[in-house]
């Protein structure tokens, strides 16, 4: 039995060694109802075999249609991932960047406060010199006026004593 089968490996083959003895049987007419019924068994399985091999291929379509969507979901979603990882990274350097900026910001004003300082102190230093020059000039002209002054009296005393010799002598 095994090795009718193995002979029959195509449909072709199947129907010449099977159904065409068979046939041959019931022409002879031994068995003409036998026969009919086991016609009529083989060619509803031949038509379902059919619609069975058209239903198979049909899902092997399908399946093939499926594999391809998920393909390309799998691929669209790896793809996705690496996105949101990259705009993750990327919105990590950007906060840092803008982090860095406002820190740049508060040196920088920083900055302009200690120059605004330095300049008044600057200011308030040339003010003191100014100041500290005034009062050295002001205590020159107030010694220089002293010692005029004492050199005026030294002069009308010395005046005043010649004349008194003057007057004396004369």
């Amino acid at each position: 039995m095994k090795h009718f089968f193995d002979n029959c490996a195509t449909t072709p083959q199947l129907v010449n060694n099977l159904l065409i003895p068979t046939i041959e049987e019931a022409i002879e007419g031994e068995n003409t109802e036998l026969f009919a019924d086991i016609f009529d068994a083989h060619r509803q399985h031949i038509k379902e075999y059919k619609r069975l091999s058209s239903v198979i291929e049909e899902n092997r379509h399908i399946q093939e249609n499926i594999n391809g969507y998920v393909s390309s979901y799998k691929a669209y979603h790896e793809e996705n991932t690496v996105f949101h990882k990259k705009k993750s990274i990327i919105k990590g350097l950007y906060n840092g960047v803008k982090h860095e900026e406002e820190l740049v910001q508060i040196q920088l004003g920083i900055l302009a406060e200690e120059e605004k300082q330095i300049k008044l102190n600057q200011s308030l230093l040339n003010q003191e010199k100014k100041a500290s020059t005034y009062q050295k000039k002001n205590k020159e002209c107030l010694d220089a006026k002293a010692q005029f002054e004492m050199s005026k009296t030294a002069l009308d005393e010395v005046e005043v004593a010649l004349e008194k010799k003057s007057t004396r002598n004369g």
